[in-house]
């Protein structure tokens, strides 16, 4: 029984002898915080402006994509100047496109929602057929 309790207290110690049994701590990435605090005054001169955003999606040229989720969005649109922090999750493109999905939607309407509307009995009468004929004479000859 005690070998048992002197292995799970030697677990605990994260020095040598002597030292007190404490869990072991884990520390946060203090590099990105750090780069963050660097950045920030000359974001702030640009003057950007936060926006709400469920997850941003940057396509790469190698075929593949960056999802960001609940990431902190932070933009100027006249200046064209966009900054996402968060984590992003790297995959294929193929991946995140639901084809089938894609396929039905097109079917249904065709990509663009309701159909054009028809007007029943909206047939031009008063609208002459100008075959093989002159515009200019057939304006005189209704005056």
């Amino acid at each position: 029984m005690s070998a048992k309790l002197n292995k799970l207290q030697s677990a605990t110690r994260t020095g040598g002898k002597g030292t007190p049994r404490r869990a072991v701590r884990t520390t946060k990435s203090v590099a990105i915080v750090n780069n963050e605090k660097k950045v920030a005054p000359t974001l702030r001169k640009v003057g950007l402006q936060a926006y709400q955003m469920d997850n941003v999606s940057v396509a790469l040229s190698t075929g593949k994509v960056m999802v960001f989720k609940s990431p902190r969005v932070q933009a100027n649109f006249p200046a064209g100047v966009f900054v996402v922090f968060g984590r992003p999750t790297v995959s294929n493109a193929a991946d995140l496109i639901d084809i089938r999905s894609l396929l039905d939607n097109l079917k249904l309407g065709g990509g663009m929602g309701a159909p054009a509307p028809t007007f029943a009995g909206a047939e031009d009468e008063d609208i002459p057929e100008l075959v093989d004929t002159n515009f200019e004479e057939v304006a005189e000859e209704a005056e």
